[in-house]
């Protein structure tokens, strides 16, 4: 069956309109909101814009250009308080510019009328949904990532090296927002494109099934007899331009960096945010997965569109049939997922810049015959039932999400109890990245940390030179020793698994410490 659905402009605008849709609806949602709005909120109050900072103490998981462009905008913000929906705008914002870039891919590998499917098809993943609805920094790596093999492509396939400068910016962006990572997911697409290509050759972009000028034109690329080829050496000065437009923010940044934060701390971002993350010695970041936990995580990424994903791989793989312009998604989408796989640190938003691979995949899929069975997803009732089911979900659902998932209110009136309490002096042991920053973005409150029992003891006892209250968070699954108890002066509950504690007492109400405490900044 033919496929190929024409798409009319109300139901790509509503595709689009999913980015946007219910932003404003709730407030932050754990486990990841909490934590990117309050170093965004401290970046943009301190105006520190080389090192991240979460309740006064650095935050080395990340490099800093996502905190600054949100910090930014949150600077623009029209209203006396922060707000969650106006800082999670720079999601959408981040989500629509990707389906800009995997449009002007698909042109160049898969030919103008498959563009429209391909944004189509992304707008609609639940993965895409996912990280364009929260405060993540892989969404703006999805941006990124994105927009340099766009770049790669029109370096490349349209003959125009001048777009390798910009290319290797947009690395280096890439780069500053999550590490290393994102250049490796370029190199993983880019490379096809440059070896299959060859543009400095005569013949320039001869992709298999695109060898007349017909074909050519309709997928974007220029007419052999008009491909005017550069030399060895004209490439190799681009190519070289490249890296310094790359290099030059990433070595100003950690430079920056080292001088800032000193070498050990330089150290902590570099090696174990990159190395131990493989290796598994960085068990304070947690999320620590089997080496098959993607094998379930992005199946529930893809759907509605893994059945015709899957037909596809098969039908390729049986016919040994891999066009040369789906060489560079799929070494993008299948390479980056097994280089996530090999690290020990897994979660399902990491397969985030990957989603555009899958998208332009399925495009071609949708454009080949399909058998009766998958009809359904070339179908324009379908696509319109996508699209109605995502926007009814956004704009309805999350509101009544929102009551199990947002912890505001509990925070509020917990500050509230505590500033009733002109007295109290209060410091944390052990609260969660979540717990600080809740308290940074709803209360505007930064909570000191002990760092040790032997203070907590202190505290308790009415002997610490600063404090004379705890602030602790019990969690359901971890309950707090009975001694506690006659040192509560009060308790706040954060959704149903969680407590907010306040304790000041005596010492001998404090129990005996463990032998391994847990860092209590984590």
């Amino acid at each position: 069956m033919a496929t190929n659905p024409s798409i009319p402009r109300w139901l790509l605008a509503g595709a689009l309109f999913i980015s946007i849709a219910g932003l404003g609806f709730h407030e932050l949602w754990t486990p990841d909101e909490p934590r990117e709005a309050a170093l965004t909120l401290e970046m943009s109050r301190s105006g520190d814009w080389i090192i991240p900072h979460l309740a006064g103490e650095p935050f080395v998981e990340k490099p800093p250009l996502y905190y600054d462009l949100t910090a930014l905008w949150l600077r623009l913000s029209p209203f006396d308080t922060p707000q969650a929906g106006w800082l999670r705008l720079t999601s959408a914002f981040f989500g629509l510019g990707t389906l800009l870039m995997t449009w002007l891919l698909a042109r160049r590998l898969l030919g103008r009328d498959q563009a429209l499917p391909a944004i189509l098809v992304l707008a609609t993943l639940p993965g895409f949904v996912h990280v364009s609805h929260w405060l993540l920094t892989d969404v703006a790596l999805m941006f990124f990532v994105t927009a340099a093999l766009a770049a790669l492509s029109g370096a490349y396939l349209g003959q125009r090296p001048a777009l390798l400068a910009l290319a290797g910016m947009l690395a280096a962006a890439a780069f500053l927002t999550k590490g290393l990572v994102g250049p490796i997911f370029i190199a993983l697409g880019g490379l096809p494109l440059l070896l299959i290509s060859k543009p400095w050759k005569k013949s320039g972009a001869l992709f298999q099934g695109l060898e007349t000028d017909a074909q050519r034109q309709t997928a974007n690329l220029p007419a052999s007899g008009n491909t005017a080829p550069s030399s060895l050496g004209v490439w190799s000065s681009y190519h070289l331009a490249a890296l310094v437009s790359f290099a030059l923010p990433v070595a100003a940044w950690a430079a920056a960096f080292w001088h800032t934060g000193g070498r050990e701390l330089f150290m902590e971002w570099f090696w174990t945010n990159h190395f131990g993350r493989f290796s598994g010695a960085a068990i304070q970041l947690g999320h620590l997965k089997g080496p098959l936990f993607y094998l379930g995580a992005l199946p529930l990424y893809l759907l509605p569109w893994l059945p015709l994903i899957l037909w596809w791989f098969w039908r390729a793989l049986r016919e040994r049939q891999w066009p040369r312009p789906l060489l560079a998604p799929l070494l993008w989408g299948l390479g980056g997922t097994l280089l996530l796989s090999l690290s020990a640190t897994k979660r399902e938003i990491y397969l985030a810049p990957l989603l555009p691979a899958f998208a332009l995949l399925t495009a071609r899929a949708l454009q080949t015959e399909l058998p009766r069975a998958l009809a359904w997803c070339a179908s324009r009732r379908y696509l319109i039932a996508l699209v109605v089911l995502y926007l009814l979900g956004l704009l309805v659902a999350e509101p009544f999400v929102d009551r199990h998932k947002n912890y505001g209110d509990a925070f509020r009136e917990f500050n509230r109890q505590l500033a009733a309490r002109s007295t109290i002096r209060a410091a944390g042991w052990q609260l969660d990245e979540t717990t600080l920053a809740g308290f940074c973005w709803y209360a505007d409150r930064e909570i000191p940390v002990l760092t040790n029992r032997a203070e907590v003891a202190a505290v308790l006892a009415g002997q610490h030179a600063l404090f004379n209250a705890v602030i602790v968070l019990q969690k359901t699954a971890e309950p707090l020793p009975s001694a506690f108890a006659a040192s509560q002066e009060t308790a706040v509950r954060m959704g149903q698994r969680r407590t907010l504690l306040l304790l000041s007492g005596t010492r001998d109400n404090f129990p005996p410490a463990p032998d391994n405490p847990r860092n209590p900044t984590k």
